[in-house]
């Protein structure tokens, strides 16, 4: 008679599978980045300008952008998008001091509250220069 793996044994070993191709695809992206920047080398060395794009942020985990801003809201009643930017970028361990990123990171805070606001969690009560404040809809 054959062995038969038990689903725990199964679910474990695709377990096991997803993180090594986690490995895997981590290794592949970090040669693709050095490629790039061996590459940029070499066109400021022929004279050429590198290309400004925008910062590519971290992708985390579903949600996790929500779950901060309800803590924010929840701690201080009100929040703008700048406010929970800076939590972001400072939980992500990226450089506030570079605009392109921090400009990035408070576009994606505001699609979240806008995204909040849509379904009905947060409502838009005002203007604090040049954010809109939000707070928790009751």
């Amino acid at each position: 008679m054959p062995f038969q793996r038990t689903p725990l044994q199964i679910a474990l070993r695709k377990r096991q599978e997803a993180l090594n191709s986690i490995e895997v695809r981590k290794r592949s992206m970090a040669a693709l980045e050095a490629r790039v920047r061996d590459l940029d080398a070499a066109i400021a060395a022929m004279g050429g300008r590198k290309l400004m794009l925008t910062p590519r942020l971290p992708f985390r985990a579903n949600g996790e952008m929500q779950r901060e801003l309800f803590d924010l809201l929840r701690r201080q009643q009100t929040a703008t998008a700048a406010d929970l930017a800076a939590i972001m970028l400072e939980r992500f361990g990226l450089d506030a001091s570079d605009k392109a990123t921090a400009y990035a990171m408070r576009q994606r805070t505001i699609q979240a509250f806008k995204r909040c606001e849509r379904n009905g969690l947060v409502r838009h009560i005002g203007e604090d220069g040049r954010f809109r404040v939000w707070s928790l809809a009751r």
